[in-house]
């Protein structure tokens, strides 16, 4: 029998638990878990040195924060809902607050695609007259507008200006 050579492009990937060791995402979420081990450990050492003026200073951010809640023009359950976090939770409640406020990722693609349309609006030319052609055709609803005062329609009025509109009749001419 004929063995066929095969040339590979790329080496097969690791699977399994040699793949999880030396991807990218075990480095990840190991730095993470230090990152917030070293942030729980600062906070520790903060609170254990000086309890009295972290209680303070926590109770006067979360006092300020519920001010600025109060100020802002956001729903009333929303606002009430943005409190009660802040109150339990005062520095990871308010970085979501303002996470939230600022839209971060929404103002950035925003942005992207405002940039892509104005780069790309040459290079699609819109025929003269097609908005004018459009507003002489109509939206195709005239069947289903509401009456006027006084003049109610049956169903078998509506089916029939349905009628005339689909065969090209205008609705008066019916």
């Amino acid at each position: 029998m004929h063995e066929r050579k095969i040339r590979r492009l790329a080496k097969p990937m690791k699977t399994g638990l040699l793949h999880l060791i030396f991807s990218r995402f075990l480095v990840i979420i190991l730095l993470l878990g230090l990152q917030i081990a070293i942030f729980a450990r600062f906070y520790g050492w903060l609170y254990d040195l000086t309890p009295s003026y972290m209680a303070a200073l926590k109770l006067a951010f979360t006092a300020l924060m519920v001010i600025y809640l109060f100020n802002n023009s956001m729903d009333s359950s929303a606002k009430l809902t943005w409190m009660f976090l802040i109150a339990l939770f005062p520095l990871p409640g308010a970085a979501m607050l303002l996470f939230t406020q600022t839209n971060l990722g929404h103002r950035a693609l925003k942005e992207r695609v405002d940039y892509r349309l104005q780069k790309t609006k040459t290079l699609l030319e819109q025929p003269e007259g097609v908005l004018e052609e459009l507003e002489q055709e109509g939206d195709g609803t005239e069947a289903l507008r509401i009456p006027a005062r006084g003049h109610e329609w049956g169903e078998a009025e509506i089916v029939r200006q349905a009628t005339c509109q689909q065969d090209g009749i205008s609705i008066s001419a019916c």
